[in-house]
């Protein structure tokens, strides 16, 4: 029982921080299209910490679930991978490329 209730708030631990990746990211862009780019930079820098923190958790996650997660913890793993992807091509806008 100790291991479902653990998963469950890795589960949200994860969602959590994929939320405040998305909200810095969203930060990012919105002071990038404003020419602000040393405050989109900030909001960079903390996306991708909470990235990095996902990023752990999602781990975790798949640690405990013995590689056979749920529909739900299997959702909540992918998502952490797209914002890879979203963080990378910021990173991209960022940088002028």
């Amino acid at each position: 029982m100790l291991n479902t209730t653990e998963r469950l708030e890795v589960k949200e631990q994860v969602l959590h921080e994929v939320d405040r990746t998305k909200k810095y990211i969203s930060g990012a862009r919105k002071f990038l299209g404003e020419g602000k780019i040393g405050l989109a930079i900030e909001r960079y820098d903390i996306a991708e910490d909470a990235l990095e923190s996902a990023n752990y958790y999602r781990e975790l996650l798949w640690k405990l679930s013995n590689d056979d997660p749920t529909q739900e913890e299997f959702e909540a793993i992918c998502v952490v991978e797209s914002m890879k992807i979203v963080l990378y091509k910021l990173a991209k806008d960022l940088s002028g490329k």
